[in-house]
């Protein structure tokens, strides 16, 4: 007998990437759970195209009427149980195999890294790689061409999660002002949450490894943000394990401040669609009180804390479906769209960058609207924002371009 899930089967969300050469498709998951990807033919990729959910006698009578072949119901139910077992299904059979997983996570002694083959150099080399971004900003700094570190506290940053190669100019301008500033013991690292379950805010009790040992989460703090601001912050942990953008600042400040910094890990959802800052889960936290809580917790603390935003901002090109090529008009474009949205940041007004998102509708995929907006909630309005850069990195045979900032908070 056949569950709901075999009866109406439907594929999960995967991307498709074409390899004409060979004459196949590979399709992954963009989420990481799924193991593994599908690489398949055309005929094989029209049919997965049919498991859209409508009923499994209809993708037989398709796909006879496409291909003048017959799928029988045996075929189609064991293309279906491989599907199942790898996780590229929805339905029933799918959740066991997350719920597996979100065990697993759940009784790890750690977050495991993720991709290091992002960070621009082997473990042994990294320290090196990491200094010379650093000095080669503060020698911009000295020489005028970006902005110095300011004297005061520095409360927060903003900068890059994309890899350190093509974020590098961005990354060196934000932690050579952290390096500069008198040296946090608490660091709350807001990420975006790119492909995971939850639709408000996520955390993660979890410590996070490095390529120097594991990073210690002030799990203490963590539980007096959830008493402070209400609703769940951990509707779905798992979504931190294949999530990079935490993980990419958890080793620079591994790096720079060694075992005695304490990390604070947030995912954050974009406020500045329909549902403004309402929660997507049932039970989850309000994005704008959940930034207003940190602040609070935060100015009341005595340990000194930084906040920072791990922020991309928009993705164009081919590569991200656009029908836009990777001209230096675009390009030029892209740069004023960005201005546009950044110039609200320079104000220090997150209200204002929050509703021009939200009437705009975010034409070029600004990524991290959610974690600039919860960053500069919670640093207040006591927390004057320092441009430091703006920076596109381009791959043009990949017709790939993403930008990214560099900010510095002062009080």
């Amino acid at each position: 007998m056949y569950t709901h899930d075999r009866e109406h089967p439907r594929l999960r969300p995967l991307e498709a990437i074409s390899d004409p050469d060979q004459e196949r498709i590979i399709l992954r998951d963009p989420t990481q759970l799924a193991a593994g990807a599908l690489v398949v033919g055309e005929v094989q990729f029209t049919l997965l195209t049919l498991l859209d959910g409508r009923p499994r006698l209809q993708v037989q009578s398709e796909f006879a009427r496409r291909f003048g072949e017959l799928l029988l119901a045996a075929d189609l139910d064991g293309l279906l149980d491989q599907l199942d077992d790898a996780g590229f299904l929805e339905g029933s059979g799918f959740e066991r195999y997350y719920a597996g997983l979100a065990r697993q996570y759940q009784v790890a002694p750690f977050r495991p890294l993720r991709d290091p083959d992002s960070y621009g150099a082997p473990a042994a080399e990294l320290p090196d790689y990491l200094n010379q971004a650093i000095g080669t900003s503060a020698a911009e700094a000295r020489s005028g061409r970006v902005s110095a570190p300011k004297r005061g506290r520095l409360a927060g940053i903003i900068a890059p999660h994309l890899d350190f190669e093509r974020g590098l100019p961005c990354y060196g301008d934000a932690y050579h002002h952290v390096r500069e500033a008198a040296l946090p013991r608490r660091v709350v690292i807001l990420g975006t949450n790119h492909f995971g379950r939850a639709r408000s805010v996520v955390g993660t009790d979890k410590d996070f490894q490095t390529p120097w040992g594991v990073l210690p989460t002030d799990r203490e703090f963590v539980a007096r943000l959830q008493a402070e601001c209400g609703g769940d912050l951990m509707p779905c942990p798992l979504d931190h394990l294949r999530e990079h953008s935490v993980e990419l600042h958890a080793v620079w400040l591994h790096h720079l401040l060694g075992d005695q910094v304490r990390i604070v890990p947030f995912l954050c959802p974009d406020p500045s669609g329909p549902r403004g800052t309402i929660p997507g889960d049932e039970g989850g936290a309000d994005v704008r009180e959940f930034a207003l809580a940190l602040g609070k917790l935060v100015r009341e603390d005595p340990e000194p804390t930084l906040i920072v935003a791990s922020a991309d901002l928009s993705h164009v090109g081919r590569y991200f479906g656009d029908d836009q090529s990777l001209t230096g008009a675009y390009l030029q474009h892209v740069r004023a769209t960005d201005e546009a949205a950044l110039s609200f940041v320079e104000a220090g007004d997150p209200e204002g960058f929050r509703r021009h998102m939200g009437q705009t509708q975010n034409p070029t995929s600004i990524c991290s609207v959610g974690c600039i907006y919860t960053a500069m909630v919670a640093l207040g309005a006591e927390a004057a924002p320092q441009k430091l850069r703006y920076h596109q990195a381009v791959t043009e045979e990949l017709e790939n371009a993403v930008t990214c900032t560099s900010f510095a908070f002062y009080s």
